[in-house]
């Protein structure tokens, strides 16, 4: 991976940094709630937003969903990832961008529930 080196000059003081690009080898988890589909798609540039998801995304395992995302506040006391997909068997988790970010998603049920950085 190529870093890009940077020099930020604020009087009197200089700041120099390195700025990785996104890529899945410095991607370590920190992914929250971010909503669900039918909401999202309301909001400006949504729509595109989802169709690009949906046409890029790439299915993952829940061992791997779940390593990568916050679910602790998406679940009500009791319930677990399981359970939630259970009446479901076309459900899956996936990995995909909105718009510029990242994003992981479970798909179920007709809807996508969708965490990001």
């Amino acid at each position: 991976m190529v870093a890009l080196r940077v020099q930020i000059v604020v009087f009197p003081l200089a700041i120099n940094m390195d700025i990785f690009p996104y890529s899945e080898d410095n991607d370590v988890g920190g992914y929250v709630y971010f909503g669900q589909c039918d909401v999202l798609r309301r909001q400006p540039k949504g729509e595109g937003n989802w169709h690009a998801m949906m046409a890029d995304k790439q299915e993952v395992s829940v061992d791997e969903f779940l390593v990568k995302c916050d679910v602790g506040q998406f679940f009500e006391d009791g319930e677990s990832i399981h359970g939630f997909i259970a009446d479901d068997p076309r459900s899956y988790f996936a990995k995909s961008h909105w718009g510029n970010e990242p994003v992981y998603f479970i798909a179920t049920k007709g809807f996508e529930f969708i965490w990001r950085k």
